[in-house]
């Protein structure tokens, strides 16, 4: 009974040890696989901007670009097949669409604008539809097998008309259908309206700006360019100068005090080289790499543990010419079994934790566990075995033929006080780091982000016009229960966008800072912001700004009084 339980033990100490080191191994190997899943991966790159200013040392890295970047890029240079350009006009990752029979669907992604070259850079299979052709007119759009089958299924779907939440007032008819974009994307979205229709909304809200074509400013444009094989990146550094000497106004930049460099950059690497990547994979490394070793060093403790009880065994196998080769098949054979069951109970662990392992680590396991990441996984188990059976196998192969004929007491306790040692030191590491990761999503969650949040709702209104908006805000403002009501085209919760800020009647510009755009009298109340100095805008050419950039514009202007605009 007392092997039973041992044996039980080591097996289960390796099968959870395993369950969550294969997890977070897994979600390392899918966060360094991202797009690799298109054909001619190696070949597709993302434009990325480098902004040097005046006022500023050094260079600014930007990963958008204005709209024409790409498409120029694409015209110009005879060594790129193809320039696309997309950008999100849903941001959040979950969006409502309503059918024209008004029923409400929810897509967890976003909702995005896209040319009619997206699909060549990054194929997908078509099931239905020509890209090509539906891109080419402004209301309609591309849908993923999903969100067909939501709309009853891939044939019945093309045809139909849907309406986003945030541009309500906007037909768009399902032309097309795509396979599912793989979650390890770097650019997944459910619905790809033709990037057509932004320059219909600028029209919409009363702009004639031609968002698409322009070459400075408006940078929100994710750009990319997929080179014919075999073309070298940097051979092109000359060409990309001489497009962008072509249309940039360089004599504006110039006197504004900036200069825009565009430059390409590996679309692989975009997502497995950026910082937050890099330091999440280091930490979930270092937790996989601790818990496994912990579980193996466990595992090899209690087997060498058994070294007295099986001393005599295996000196008389020894004795019938057993040699040192036959001792360690013993306990490879031994060790493949246990890791064999071990590996069993761990994917039936993991399955049973399904829901809160895809939860935590905003990955299905389907995409975890991919062909692409089994080969990983796999040379992991075969490094546990290794480790797992070398060990024990060696101290076996220590124990004298002596033993079948006499007691064995071993005296050398310096590989136990060695393997515990090892084990405290990993157990410790892993307090640590786990008690350093509590504190920091305390610190993410319970942190004061400078403004109130609290009884704060509200709702995408993106394509309604400010006069329609108006009247809604007037209308929820007369809502028992609704103590304040206001309006921006930003919001503090999710970032906002930036702005130049130049000086009447200078062409330098000065810096870039966070716009709300749009924000009527009452954000500030409705944020629980004070105004420490100055009062609130009454007019459109007022603004509100905060100490950061009344102190900056005073020190860049030479201003000993403050940025009032009384005192100017």
């Amino acid at each position: 009974m007392k092997k039973l339980n041992i044996g039980i033990f080591k097996v289960l100490s390796l099968a959870v040890g395993l369950a969550v080191g294969l997890v977070l191994i897994a979600k390392i190997s899918f966060e360094n696989s991202y797009d690799k899943f298109y054909p001619d991966w190696q070949d597709i790159y993302c434009i990325t901007s480098e902004y040097t200013k005046a006022s500023e040392e050094g260079t600014s890295q930007y990963s958008q670009t204005p709209g024409a970047v790409a498409y120029y890029f694409g015209q110009e240079i005879p060594q790129i097949m193809y320039g696309t350009r997309a950008t999100p006009i849903v941001f959040d990752d979950q969006s409502n669409v309503y059918t024209q029979d008004n029923r409400k669907l929810t897509v967890h992604s976003q909702v995005v604008l896209i040319d009619t070259n997206h699909f060549k850079v990054f194929p997908r299979p078509i099931l239905t539809g020509d890209p090509v052709n539906v891109l080419s007119n402004w209301n309609r759009a591309m849908i993923s097998r999903s969100f067909a089958e939501m709309l009853g299924g891939v044939q019945k779907a093309v045809g139909q008309l849907i309406f986003l939440e945030s541009y309500p007032t906007i037909p768009i008819e399902v032309g097309g259908v795509f396979e599912d974009i793989p979650e390890n994307s770097s650019f997944r979205f459910d619905i790809g309206v033709s990037l057509d229709a932004m320059d219909e909304m600028m029209r919409m809200m009363g702009s004639d700006f031609r968002s698409t074509m322009n070459w400075v400013g408006n940078d929100r444009y994710i750009s990319r360019v997929k080179l014919y094989p075999g073309t070298d990146p940097a051979s092109l550094e000359d060409a990309l100068t001489a497009v962008e000497d072509k249309y940039l106004p360089l004599e504006d930049l110039k006197s504004a005090g900036v200069d825009i460099h565009y430059t390409l950059f590996p679309l692989t690497a975009e997502h497995s080289s950026s910082p937050g990547t890099k330091r999440t994979n280091l930490i979930l490394g270092v937790v996989a790499a601790a818990l496994i070793l912990a579980s193996v060093l466990n595992y090899i403790m209690i087997v060498i543990s058994s070294l007295l009880g099986r001393a005599k065994g295996l000196a008389v196998r020894r004795c019938y010419g057993a040699g040192n080769g036959s001792i360690m098949g013993i306990v490879f054979k031994e060790t493949l079994i246990n890791l064999a069951v071990s590996l069993v109970l761990a994917v039936l662990l993991i399955l049973a934790l399904r829901n809160p392992i895809e939860y935590v680590l905003t990955t299905s396991l389907g995409a975890l566990f991919s062909p692409q990441s089994l080969w990983v996984l796999a040379l992991t188990v075969a490094v546990v075995l290794l480790i797992a059976a070398w060990i024990p196998g060696r101290a076996f192969q220590s124990i004298p033929i002596a033993v079948a004929f006499r007691n064995y007491v071993d005296n050398k306790k310096i590989w136990k006080r060695t393997l515990l040692f090892l084990q405290i030191v990993l157990a410790s590491l892993l307090i640590s780091l786990l008690s350093l990761i509590a504190m920091q999503y305390n610190r993410w969650v319970n942190d004061d982000p400078g403004f109130d949040y609290d009884r704060l709702v509200g709702c995408p209104m993106s394509g309604v016009p400010y006069s329609t908006r108006n009247a809604i805000l007037q209308s929820v403002s007369s809502v028992p229960g609704v103590e304040i009501a206001g309006t921006a085209d930003e919001t503090m919760l999710f970032g906002c966008s930036g702005n130049n800020v130049y000086m009447p009647g200078e062409s330098e510009e000065l810096f870039n800072v966070g716009d709300l755009y749009s924000a009527n009298a009452n954000w500030s109340k409705l944020f629980g912001i004070d105004i420490i100095e100055g009062r609130n805008f009454s007019t459109p050419k007022e603004v509100m700004v905060d100490e950061n950039f009344a102190k900056r514009l005073s020190e860049l202007r030479g201003w000993t009084d403050g940025a009032q605009p009384e005192r100017r």
